[in-house]
């Protein structure tokens, strides 16, 4: 794209993105898979000024969001690595 709309005018956060990921029962758009054999929905994207990634883990309801005002192809693993730390951090308990 050369000129993405809107991409300098989005503001949210960590906690809104939280606050609306429940709302997304309906999966359309989501991928649908398994990291260390647990149950994984995600989406992930950006444009020009951002890229993020939601994870999901419903059997824990557990949910990791990663927002950077970077373009990086890195997010998705930084995301997976981070549900990882929380779900086996969260075992333990």
């Amino acid at each position: 794209m050369s000129i993405p709309y809107s991409a300098g005018s989005l503001y949210s956060t960590v906690e809104d993105l939280y606050r609306w990921d429940p709302a997304l029962l309906w999966l359309y758009g989501w991928m649908i898979g398994s990291d260390n054999g647990r149950k994984t929905i995600q989406h992930g994207g950006g444009i020009n000024g951002f890229s993020t990634v939601i994870i999901r883990n419903p059997d824990q309801d557990a949910c990791v969001i990663v927002l950077s005002n970077m373009p990086s192809p890195r997010f998705g693993p930084i995301g997976h690595r981070l549900a990882t730390m929380l779900l086996d951090d969260s075992s333990k308990q």
